[in-house]
């Protein structure tokens, strides 16, 4: 009987774990800030790599498809989680990616322009 409610119950669990940004017993998934963090996500352009520094700063790194790098970009980012599974990037205040935290290292996000989800992982720095 247990097995039965377990399987008609997780559905349900991951419903609303989907909705509230959480998963049962983790409480919040997105960080309160990507400061000391590094974030990558790839994308037809290429492989992104952002190092989030704590005076509001970054550093990106970008591997093109064909091999070879771009020059590395610098900028300012700010950051709002929304909720406990949800936050808001803001690159150089015209770059806004939306993320929905799976795990406190994974998310999915858009990108600004385009309707595809792309996997993000973040990686706290030591």
């Amino acid at each position: 009987m247990n097995m039965l409610r377990n399987l008609l119950c997780a559905p349900v669990v991951y419903l609303v774990a989907s909705c509230s940004g959480t998963l049962p017993g983790v409480g919040i998934l997105a960080p309160a800030s990507v400061a000391n963090h590094q974030m990558d996500y790839t994308d037809l352009d290429g492989i992104y790599t952002y190092r989030f520094f704590e005076n509001g700063t970054y550093r990106v790194r970008t591997v093109l498809p064909k091999g070879g790098t771009k020059p590395e970009r610098r900028g300012k980012w700010e950051w709002e989680r929304q909720s406990p599974g949800q936050a808001v990037l803001t690159l150089d205040r015209t770059k806004t990616i939306v993320l929905k935290f799976t795990t406190r290292e994974h998310a999915n996000g858009t990108l600004p322009g385009d309707k595809r989800i792309y996997p993000f992982k973040f990686m706290e720095l030591k």
